[in-house]
């Protein structure tokens, strides 16, 4: 009977102990959804609407990742799908400040330069911050050049900011480009 009792009380205190953790951890835990979005454009020799070098050398993965109200991660990931026609290449992340907003960098790289071979690949992630409302571009090229020729190719973001949040983000057409969403509910 003793053995019993010992057995239903520490069920009784383990229930109690297990919910008060429970409840308590709860507590510490934000409140409503973690939302991440991540945009991908993919431009490459098949797609229609996409900026077309005239030499088929390039594939870009351009991927912007929100990762809460004002932040953003930027994904470039540039293949060379054959030989480029110039020695030099530069592939980088740039923006168009007339009429539209500059986000700051907070971390990485914007730009890279060198020589770049069939199957190989290169990619450039940086965080940004859209510290004000309004419209923002953000572009990524793709460029093989020697002197004044050059080919290459490029993806177009435009990331709307308003009442201090990421609204929308659309390509260069105005549609929204394909997007996983991977919601965590704490």
């Amino acid at each position: 009977m003793r053995v019993g009792s010992l057995l239903l009380l520490s069920c009784v205190l383990g229930a109690a102990v297990v919910g008060l953790l429970g409840w308590g951890t709860s507590s510490f835990v934000v409140s409503g959804p973690i939302l991440q979005t991540d945009f991908v454009q993919l431009v490459n020799y098949d797609m229609s609407g996409s900026k077309l070098s005239a030499v088929r050398w390039a594939q870009i993965n351009h991927t912007i990742v929100v990762l809460d109200d004002r932040t953003i991660e930027s994904i470039l990931t540039v293949t060379a799908i054959a030989e480029p026609p110039y020695p030099n290449v530069l592939i980088g992340v740039y923006f168009d400040p007339s009429g539209f907003k500059v986000p700051r960098l907070v971390d990485g790289d914007l730009e890279w330069t060198g020589a770049l071979h069939h199957d190989q690949s290169v990619v450039i992630r940086a965080t940004f911050e859209l510290n004000e409302d309004g419209k923002y571009f953000l572009g990524s090229k793709a460029v093989s050049y020697l002197g004044l020729a050059e080919e290459g190719l490029g993806a177009v973001y435009y990331v709307e900011v308003g009442d201090g949040r990421i609204v929308k983000v659309t390509d260069q057409n105005g549609d929204v480009p394909p997007s996983t969403s991977m919601e965590s509910k704490s």
